[in-house]
């Protein structure tokens, strides 16, 4: 296990923006308006990116956060769903919705392999979607990982995408805690955890759970739900057999294009 002391991070400053223009093609939860926690440093993340920038993020059902990382493909938590497994996401005026499948390996409560995969009936209308990075080496410690979600803060509903950097405390067995900076709450479950490297950001864990007396956010892995995530794609590729149907996802067999870089 790779662990390492507590960062001593002063607090963040929240700045609330505006809301975004109609029709731009972003998620309502954004055109809503949103806030973002800005870092302490000029190194972090968050100084960079504001909530607009990640339009493939997307509030799923009113319940929990997800990251369109294919046209037709939502990532997000295993344990956001109990006995429906179809997803229902918001995108601009219209509704998109599709089954969705847990990890193999997910057990409820653990943080280890809480991943699900959404496949969309229709393909979402998205310029770039998000990448994942499945490599095992992808989140070290001391490292910042740049948290976002749709959880609700205080004078802040539920439904407003948040973007904040905490710092990797420790990495083991699939599991992420990160402490200081942004504080995961109720709502942020499933959204993505990105690594960011040279202005360039990747997808590396999911936001699974908060424990607030130690002000410590946890997060599952993608390397550690590698196997799950590889065979769902081959077999949902395998399926659609019109070429305008291939199923694909950024970081794997996306499109470069389609991708952010």
């Amino acid at each position: 296990m790779e662990r390492h002391s507590r960062p001593r991070v002063r607090p963040g400053v929240i700045s609330r923006l505006g809301a975004g223009p109609t029709g731009a093609g972003l998620p309502g939860a954004v055109l809503a308006g949103a806030i973002v926690l800005l870092g302490t440093s000029t190194a972090w993340a968050s100084d960079r990116w504001t909530p607009r920038d990640f339009p493939a993020s997307v509030w799923a059902d009113q319940r929990c956060s997800a990251t369109l990382i294919g046209d037709r493909v939502l990532l997000t938590a295993a344990h956001c769903f109990k006995s429906d497994m179809t997803a229902r996401i918001r995108f601009g005026q219209a509704v998109y919705d599709g089954v969705c499948d847990t990890a193999v390996k997910f057990t409820r409560g653990r943080v280890k392999a809480d991943v699900a995969l959404c496949l969309l009936r229709a393909p979402v209308p998205l310029n770039r979607f998000e990448r994942i990075s499945l490599a095992p080496d992808a989140v070290r410690v001391r490292q910042c990982l740049l948290l976002t979600g749709f959880g609700r803060r205080n004078r802040v509903k539920a439904g407003a995408l948040i973007i904040g950097d905490s710092v990797v405390v420790s990495v083991d067995n699939g599991e992420v805690e990160t402490s200081g900076g942004l504080l995961t709450t109720s709502g942020d479950s499933g959204g993505a955890g990105y690594r960011v490297a040279d202005g360039r950001r990747v997808i590396v864990g999911i936001n699974v759970r908060v424990a607030r007396e130690t002000n410590t956010s946890y997060a599952a892995l993608l390397s550690a739900s590698a196997d799950f995530i590889t065979s769902w794609l081959a077999a949902k590729t395998k399926a659609e057999t019109r070429t305008d149907d291939r199923v694909w996802i950024c970081g794997l067999n996306g499109p470069a294009a389609r991708c952010q870089p």
